[in-house]
């Protein structure tokens, strides 16, 4: 079923909702504080409509409508729940800020592929108002300076959130038209480091030489606790207890020892090698 399809079949089903009198809206809303969840659910079904001419005004290529329509659909729930009768407004005059921020805040959160709270959205689309409004008057861009002293936001905050605003870039997009190249082609290849392998190899050999200096039962409580084996994880106190046959604490107090061993040895070959 197409999109347009569904639509049509959504618009025929919520006309069968009839539209509320405001003497009908508090009469529902007298039911509603009394925990009546039927009544809350009339007042949202006979103001579906209204969430329809409010989504209407946000629909854009990457926002389907009915997605739009059922968010909007939320803060009508929103709405009725909060609703009272002492406002003496129409419902809908009160709903329609609820359905607006339910439908903002959803797209501003999809629209990013990291989605940034709510009061962040806010405050970026307030600097960039004021970075447009600034531009203008002084026909050059802006500082940051400028930018906190007309915001009142600190210009820390305000690199910050501009930071942060920049859109994701995918690892495709293409960077030279000329060459075909893409951003990928741009990153280094950390797949095989020599320098680091080197390292490597050379911290396992010192780490060796200073286990053959433990006595035997420490070395391998060493080995197993600090995972040198390369195994999937480090083992436990009860794991290596179970696999020497010592108790945990005893385990535990060979760790203990190892280590002090160990950092005594070390600091003698600093000595040493001084």
């Amino acid at each position: 079923m197409s999109e347009k399809t569904v639509y049509q079949s959504y618009i025929e089903e919520i006309c069968k909702y009839p539209l509320l009198t405001k003497k009908q809206e508090l009469e529902l809303s007298h039911k509603i504080h009394t925990g009546d969840s039927a009544a809350q659910l009339r007042l949202v079904q006979c103001n579906l409509r209204l969430v329809v001419s409010i989504a209407s005004k946000y629909v854009n290529p990457d926002f389907p409508i009915m997605d739009v329509i059922q968010e909007g659909n939320m803060g009508l729930l929103t709405a009725a729940g909060k609703f009272h009768y002492s406002h003496n407004v129409r419902f809908s005059t009160y709903a329609c800020w609820w359905i607006s921020q339910s439908i903002t805040r959803a797209l501003n959160n999809k629209k990013r592929i990291v989605r940034l709270p709510h009061r962040k959205e806010e405050l970026i689309k307030k600097i960039k108002r004021a970075e447009n409004i600034l531009s203008q008057r002084l026909a050059r861009s802006v500082t940051a300076n400028e930018l906190s002293a007309f915001t009142g936001v600190s210009s820390g905050e305000i690199a910050h959130l501009l930071a942060t605003s920049d859109n994701a870039l995918s690892m495709d997009a293409q960077i030279d038209s000329g060459t075909g190249q893409n951003l990928s082609d741009m990153l280094p290849d950390m797949t095989y480091s020599p320098d680091s392998s080197v390292l490597e190899d050379s911290a396992r050999q010192y780490i060796h030489s200073l286990l053959d200096n433990l006595p035997p039962a420490e070395r391998q409580v060493i080995w197993y606790r600090y995972n040198l084996g390369h195994e999937e994880k480090p083992y436990t106190l009860r794991e290596i207890s179970n696999i020497m046959g010592f108790s945990t604490e005893t385990v535990r107090q060979m760790e203990l020892r190892a280590i002090k061993r160990l950092r005594n040895i070390r600091f003698d070959m600093e000595i040493c090698y001084a």
